[in-house]
């Protein structure tokens, strides 16, 4: 299905050898929980890599881009728990977007999830843009293909750095982002090929490992 609202927050990053099941049970007990639980912040899902430069990509899902602007977000974010603390030492390469939802179509949420990471020339991006969007019908129509989605991320207030980010390695912003959802890895890479691949960027397969919408009860 399209995504739930008009805006998100894309996460890639590596956890330091060993300390995966730890971080793991914070990021779903306490971490993805905390998330959804903001104003604003519609679902959280994590998924585990298939192939690609990243253990992990994160995917919030928010109403609008301001969600993750909000004063309910940062307070959150300059007041870490100690169990968030102790987590931060585990994270390595992160790459984060503030994005909003250029476009988003889908009948279904995919259990395997490609991502394309795009960094296009500034003089370049719009039309960049309008060509990804005008792709994502026929993407969607590809054999096991269940959504399709178009992320810009808003660069400068990406990389602000806050409480919560003490202890991590250094920060970097995607640009923009294309996301299909799907059966398996086959179908999505079919679809890659198809439409994507002369596009070039930086792709990746991730398989859904965790998914918690707002007002979860436990």
């Amino acid at each position: 299905m399209a995504l739930a609202g008009t805006g998100a927050v894309a996460i890639w990053n590596d956890v330091r050898e060993g300390l995966q099941r730890d971080t793991l049970e914070w990021h779903d007990r306490e971490h993805i929980p905390e998330r959804v639980g903001i104003p604003g912040f519609l679902r959280g899902r994590r998924f585990t890599r298939i192939e690609g430069s990243h253990a992990y990509f994160i995917l919030y899902e928010t109403a609008d881009p301001g969600a993750a602007q909000s004063p309910a977000y940062f307070e959150r974010l300059n007041n870490p728990s100690a169990w968030t603390v102790k987590a931060n030492k585990a994270f390595l390469d992160t790459v984060r977007g503030i994005c909003v939802v250029a476009a988003s179509v889908g009948h279904g949420e995919g259990g395997c999830c490609l991502t394309l990471r795009l960094d296009p020339p500034e003089d370049q991006a719009a039309a960049l843009d309008a060509t990804l969007g005008a792709l994502l019908p026929a993407l969607l129509a590809e054999p096991g293909v269940v959504a399709a989605h178009l992320l810009v991320a808003q660069r400068a207030v990406s990389l602000v750095e806050t409480t919560e980010r003490i202890g991590r390695t250094p920060l970097r912003a995607p640009n923009r982002i294309l996301m299909l959802e799907g059966h398996g890895p086959e179908e999505l890479i079919a679809a890659w090929q198809a439409h994507l691949a002369a596009f070039g960027g930086e792709r990746a397969l991730h398989a859904l490992q965790m998914s918690r919408a707002a007002g979860h009860r436990d």
